[in-house]
This record gives C-alpha cells, structure tokens and sequence, in this order.
C-alpha cells in the first residue's frame, strides 16, 4: 500500500481528449492571475480514469498561457463537482517565464523572433515584459496597503499571495539560462518560486537552485536531451543528480493525454541513479510539502485524506497492476476509456482471428485432404466406357497423381495402390468436372453409383444414332426435360440427360415399343467419372 500518486503539473481536467473537446487551460491576454483552475475543472473528462487506474489520485491542474496565466489547483481524481474534487483551490500562479525572441509560454506575450533581428534587441523587448510584471506586483503590494476602501481589482488581489510569500510562481522555463533569470528576478521583486524544468537543464543550475531553495518540477523524463553539450542520458539522470545537489523535486507529466505515464517517469530515474525513496516522496510528499497541502496529503498518517493504492509489487514498474485505487476512503471502479476500448477490440480481434483461422482452414483443408488420399488408386473389375473406342468389359483403370496411367483388361494393379471394386460399376468420362472425379479415391468412391439398368438396355442405347439425326422439334422437348432435371446431377446437364433418356428407353420397354432414341454425345477426355444412376 502507498500513498496516491500526485502529478505536480498538468492541464487533467482542464483539457479533454474525448470526443467533448473542452479546452479552458490557456488564455490569450497576458495577464490571467485571477482565473481559478478549481473551477474550470471537469469531473467528467475521460483522461481521469485513464490516469486513476494506475494510481494517480490527485493533481495539480495548472493554467496556461500569457505570462500569468492563473491560479493553480491541487484536484482529487473524483468527485461529481469541482466542489467535491478540491483539496486545495489555490496553491500558487503560473508564470510563463518570456523567452528572448518570444512570448509567454502557453501562447502570450511576444510575437515570435524575426531571424534578422539583434540579440539586444531581442532581450530589451523579453525585459520589458519582466517589467511589467515585476510593476503589477508593486501595484499589489501597494492594493494589499490601501486599506478597506479600496476598490475592488481582482488581479490585484489574487497576487496578494505571492507578494507576501505564502504561495509562489509556479514558473515554467526551458533552459538554464531561463532559470538563472528567474531566480534573479524573484530575487528582484521579492517572490518565491517553483521552477518547471527539463531536468538536464535543471542540472546545470543545480548549485544555485539548492542555494536559493528552489524546488523543482522535473519534466520531459522520458525525453532524449535535445540541447548541445548534454549527452544523451541527461533527461533520465537529471532527477537523481538533483536529489544528490539537495534540490526537492517533484515529477509531472504536463499532458493530460500522457499523465497516466507519471510512474514510468519516476521509475526511468530511478534506473539512472534516483533512489527508490526519493522516487516515490517525489510522486508523494514532495509535491505536497511544495505546494502547502502535506497536512492533508501525499503520506499515509492519522488524519490525513485516505488517497491510497494498493498494488501487486513496485508501483513503479509497469507490469505490476494496480488492484485498489482508494481517494478520500472510496474505492474507484477500475473502469476507464483504454480499458473499454482494449476490451471491444480484443474481442474483435478474436473474432477476426476466429474468421482468419476458418478462411485459411477452407483454404487449406482440400490440400490436406488431397495429400491423405493416396497417390496411386485402381478401379478393378468395372466396365469401362472410354468414348474413345468401344467399351471394355471387367477391365482395371489405374490413376497415379490424378492422372490415368493404365486403362484394359490385363492391367496389373500396382502393390501400392488403394483398390476399388468396380464389379457391377460402369465408368465413363465425365464431362466439365471430370477433373474433379479423378483427384482421389476418396472422391472417386462417392462419385461411383451402381447402375440399375441390364447389359441389353446398354447396347440398346449405345447403338442409338448421333443426336443431330433426332427432329428438332424431339431435341428441344428432350432439352426441356434435361435442364429440369439438372439441379437433381449438381448442375450436370449431360447426366440429367442421360438419366432421361434411359428411364424413357425403359418406359418404351415395358411397352413392348422400341423406337430409336438419340443419345447424347459424350465428351472425349481422359478423366473418369462413373454415371449416376437412374433412380
């Protein structure tokens, strides 16, 4: 069990990656001081429970944009009004240190850098925008003095805090040259600060920052260090060379879409030299003590709020699940956007691969079948109809890979073949699917049909003359009969035919009438089919 973590600076609750789209995080006038983040806070943004499930149970929503941007918020992560998440409504201002050639960061302030333009030039316009702020803060100073009559400003009043050094700037910089700035203006207007920095270039003024007290949010953990001169593992070590310097940190993850990342940041320090300790009082206590709430939370002690994770190893390693997340005694369901969204397509990659594994089971199922049917078969004893020349009575047909070898009466049936008894059976060449019949003897002993009819009926029929001899008007009757019949021999409009005609011949029998009845033209191929039977 462990206290819950905290994230030292984000914009959670303040900008949304749902489908919803709020974003109330940065302003665009330069000097926003009097805008609360407490109330801009959504309960209901999606990233909440992204963040919750892996043991963030609070935050400190912080606002953007200009050079002050507002009033930063310590938020529980539950809650169905912004009344119901605060912990503390105001813990400090957002200052977004003026870059040289720039504006505010967050949006304010300058205009962007002109690449012609001079260095002087450039940083006399970024100090006139530090003088004015450092003129609103004497004019907060003076507000604080004017006494009851005065009239009401609210931009005045919410730097009260800061002029009197019970909250501070939460400054946000990003290099080393930024923070040394800062620290001499803070010294300037007699202010306390919060540095938010990366951390390699937090190093670099590491001994001034422990010289001044100067607590540091660590950002950009999992960053490569992109400044010349750092090397490439200056991101990930800065935090534990800090700690070593005596700097207090904290770690955030800014991105309300990336917060849930917070522990992976602190455990990526902790493999380049942080101490585990240190690690989690800066996920913890740390944030906490900087920001004025430790008598609530950020440990786990009598009276303080129940924000509490239980998980099933190191917190901080990403394998180990986080199996209770408690914020203020209450258990949070695991539920969250990712989890819903693993969940359906899970199944529906289940599904796909269920439809995968039957696709390419049809696909190679007839192969595999085809490969278990024996390579070499004989029909033995069957009366062959070749339609080549005349038919050969109790003759053996030999098919090797699909093919005909040996077809005759005296035809000695290979020691490896598998054998089929053709007594009583007739074969003749199929028509279009013939191919088909001659794959395998499996094939071959569905396809063969005992036939009904008597030596004499087939002579009688195969001496019938050539189907054109017939009238035209008997073979469009004829074909008539034969395609209504066709469904009945899988589409087989040869057999359908065939299969009229000898029940005809036999009507015309038993009749004691004989007239000449045409016979259908069979077709030359060198496959073997055996003719359906009559029914």
């Amino acid at each position: 069990m462990y206290p819950g973590f905290i994230n030292a600076q984000t914009t959670m609750g303040l900008e949304d990656p749902g489908a919803g789209g709020f974003g109330d995080a940065n302003e665009i006038l330069d000097f926003n001081p009097q805008l609360r983040a407490q109330v801009a806070f959504h309960n209901d943004s999606e990233a909440i429970p992204v963040a919750r499930a892996n043991g963030m149970t609070t935050v400190v929503a912080t606002p953007g944009g200009g050079l002050l941007g507002g009033q930063a918020a310590v938020m529980d992560l539950d809650g169905f009004t912004w009344e119901e998440s605060t912990v503390a409504p105001s813990v400090g201002v957002t200052f977004q240190f003026p870059r040289i050639g720039g504006g505010g960061r967050g949006g304010g302030g300058g205009r962007g850098q002109a690449p012609d333009r001079a260095y002087d030039e450039l940083k006399k316009e970024r100090d006139a925008q530090l003088d004015r702020v450092a003129r609103l803060l004497d004019d907060a100073r003076a507000y604080a003095k004017a006494g009851p009559d005065r009239r009401r400003d609210l931009i005045l009043e919410s730097l009260l805090p800061i002029v009197d050094k019970r909250q501070p700037l939460i400054t946000r910089v990003a290099t080393e040259v930024e923070i040394r700035d800062a620290i001499a203006f803070a010294d300037r207007v007699g202010v306390r600060l919060v540095i938010a920095a990366p951390g390699g270039e937090a190093v670099r003024a590491a001994a001034l920052l422990k010289e001044k007290s100067v607590p540091v949010i660590v950002l950009q953990v999992l960053s490569a260090a992109v400044a010349t001169g750092l090397p490439h593992q200056a991101s990930y070590a800065a935090a534990g060379e800090l700690v070593k310097a005596g700097v207090k940190i904290a770690f955030a993850v800014p991105s309300e879409t990336n917060a849930r990342q917070l522990p992976y940041h602190a455990a990526e320090a902790v493999g380049w030299g942080l101490p585990r300790e240190e690690a989690l009082k800066a996920l913890t206590i740390n944030v906490a003590e900087i920001f004025g709430v430790a008598d609530r939370i950020g440990s786990i002690e009598p009276g303080k709020i129940a924000n509490l994770i239980v998980s099933k190893g190191d917190p901080l390693e990403i394998r180990t699940p986080i199996s209770h997340v408690l914020i203020a005694g209450k258990t949070m369901p695991p539920d969250n956007r990712q989890l819903e969204l693993y969940e359906r397509y899970a199944k529906k990659a289940i599904t796909m691969r269920r439809t995968f594994i039957a696709g390419l089971v049809a696909l190679v199922l007839p192969f595999a079948l085809r490969a278990d049917t024996p390579n070499v078969f004989a029909i033995r004893g069957a009366r062959i109809v070749t339609a080549a020349g005349a038919p050969i009575e109790s003759s053996t047909v030999v098919i090797r890979r699909g093919t005909i070898e040996a077809v005759g009466a005296s035809v000695t049936v290979p020691s490896d073949a598998d054998v089929i008894d053709g007594a009583g059976l007739t074969d003749v060449p199929g028509p279009d699917r013939s191919r088909q019949h001659a794959r395998g003897g499996a094939t071959r002993r569905r396809s063969c049909r005992r036939t009904s009819r008597t030596s004499a009926e087939d002579r009688a029929l195969e001496a019938q003359p050539d189907p054109e001899a017939a009238s035209p008007r008997r073979r469009r009757g004829e074909g008539r009969r034969c395609r209504a019949d066709q469904t009945r021999f899988g589409g087989d409009y040869d057999s359908a035919c065939a299969a009229f005609r000898r029940r005809d011949l036999a009507a015309r029998a038993r009749s004691s009438t004989w007239p000449r009845r045409p016979t259908s033209r069979r077709s030359a191929t060198s496959s073997i089919s055996v003719a359906a039977s009559s029914s």
